[in-house]
């Protein structure tokens, strides 16, 4: 199952680079409660977090459908696949890093786009890496229920800040 070219990696991080592209416009364009359950509607790191965890798990179920997963091999698909989805959600928030060490934002608004698409390029191209080497690795029932567990949680956690802002700061501007 564990193809190791860098075609595969790539075609996924393309789509997932355009997945994102999308869910994060397409609340801008089309704003409908429907479409703010998976795409960002405001800039705060949450929707952008939100963004990242709905691109990834669409790409995942394309994915699912075109390879055509065998049998024997879904529990893996789908363990590795939950596992990424974390991954890629908390990798999103590396964004900051540069913020971090500067102690204030992007100069420019271009420098800005151009900054947050490398960092969400290397965040899914790292996050795929990694998900290469889990693809093969097959969760025991216990830890493969607590892992749907946190994505469900995880999911409805980003889906309820898009309608009404949890206490705290992470949300806001």
């Amino acid at each position: 199952m564990n193809d190791h070219s860098l075609k595969p990696v790539l075609q996924k991080l393309l789509a997932f680079w355009l997945a994102f592209i999308a869910l994060h416009f397409a609340y801008d364009f089309f704003p409908s409660p429907f479409l703010a359950v998976f795409s960002g509607t405001s800039e705060t790191v949450a929707q952008h977090i939100k963004m990242s965890y709905f691109a990834y798990t669409f790409v995942s179920l394309v994915e699912y459908l075109v390879r055509r997963i065998q049998p024997e091999q879904r529990l893996q698909f789908l363990d590795s696949r939950l596992l990424s989805v974390w991954i890629v959600s908390l990798a999103t928030f590396l964004w900051y890093i540069v913020p971090a060490i500067r102690g204030e934002g992007m100069p420019t608004t271009g420098l800005e786009v151009l900054y947050a698409n490398v960092v969400l390029l290397l965040v899914g191209f790292g996050t795929l890496l990694i998900e290469r080497d889990l693809s093969d690795i097959k969760l025991s029932k216990a830890s493969r229920t607590a892992m749907i567990i946190f994505y469900i949680l995880l999911g409805v956690i980003l889906v309820i800040s898009s309608f009404r802002i949890p206490w705290g700061g992470f949300w806001e501007m």
